[in-house]
This record gives structure tokens, sequence and C-alpha cells, in this order.
């Protein structure tokens, strides 16, 4: 086991899904919407976003931030306007009833990567999924 894997804390299915969020709002902070401004304009003109339509609209209108990557693409990196923060406290998510399902199923069924406070972050957790040869095998970064 490597040096990383071992001071991980590694849990199993149930565990994961019990774990709950420390609301330290880095995956609100700073999220990747499939395109550019152009991009997502064309998909909701064509109605693809569906129920949740109002939601792509607000950020696409707010836009992306970031630099051009190194071959020259747009920035997809939005940050989410309803996220509240005061100073000192956990981030509160002001339409937390009605969030998009981005937001509801996060962290997406496994540890996520890039989010170093989060709870389900790959730096603090491994998941233990047990496959049909017995074996077990820990997803978590490198």
């Amino acid at each position: 086991m490597g040096k990383h894997l071992a001071s991980l804390r590694t849990v199993n299915r149930q565990e994961f899904e019990a774990i709950q969020c420390n609301r330290c709002g880095e995956c609100c902070e700073r999220f990747h919407l499939p395109g550019t401004k152009e991009q997502m304009l064309a998909w909701l003109d064509k109605d693809w976003a569906g129920p949740e339509r109002w939601w792509v609209a607000e950020l696409v209108e707010l836009g992306p931030y970031g630099e051009p990557d190194e071959v020259g693409r747009q920035p997809s990196l939005f940050a989410c306007p309803w996220l509240s923060r005061e100073p000192g406290q956990p981030a509160t998510c002001t339409i937390y009833s009605k969030r998009p399902a981005t937001c509801r199923n996060f962290p997406y069924g496994g540890p996520v990567h890039g989010f170093p406070n989060c709870v389900w972050s790959d730096e603090r957790i491994g998941l233990a999924e047990v496959g049909r040869d017995g074996q077990a095998a820990v997803y978590s970064a490198p």
C-alpha cells in the first residue's frame, strides 16, 4: 500500500453514504459546467437544461471566471451566487430546498478531487469497494 493510501481514512460504501457535509463551500465556489458561455447559451436555447434551466441561465449570465487554459480553451469554472458565507461560520446555501440536482447529488458516489477541505476529499478519505473477486479496491488520488 502506498504512503498516500496508508494515511487515508478508508471507509466502506455504507460508511461513505453516512458522511455528512461539513459545509466548507468549496464545491460551490468552483465547479465546471460543460462548455463556454456561448455553448451554454446555445444549450439553453435548445431547452436542454430541462427543469433546472433557471439555475443554468443565472450562472451563464454571471459567466465563468479564470483564464484560458494552456491550449486556449475558455474557462468553464463557475461560482454559485447562492452561496452565503459569514466570517467564521460554515457556508450556507440560500436556495437549499430547491437546489439543483448537481448539488443534491454531490459528491456523486465517491471521493472528490480538488477540494482539500471537503469531508469527501480524496486527500482525506478512501472508499473501499469489494469486487466480485473479493479483493478490495480503494478509490482515491495517487
